[in-house]
């Protein structure tokens, strides 16, 4: 019997939620450390929904 790998609702709305307010506080995907620091964005997005910046460099 094959079983399926389930995500859990809140994880997947998250992520959403994430991508969302990513994408509207223009984080650009140009670079390695512009990649990093979209990813952080989209999974600790409550901070640059609160206002706050998320910048890796190097």
């Amino acid at each position: 019997m094959r079983t399926r790998a389930q995500v859990p609702i809140v994880a997947l709305v998250w992520l959403v939620v994430g991508i969302v307010i990513a994408v509207s506080k223009t984080y650009e995907v140009h670079n390695g450390s512009q990649v990093v620091t979209f990813i952080l964005a989209v999974i600790l997005w409550p901070i640059p929904l609160l206002g706050g910046t998320i910048t890796v460099q190097f």
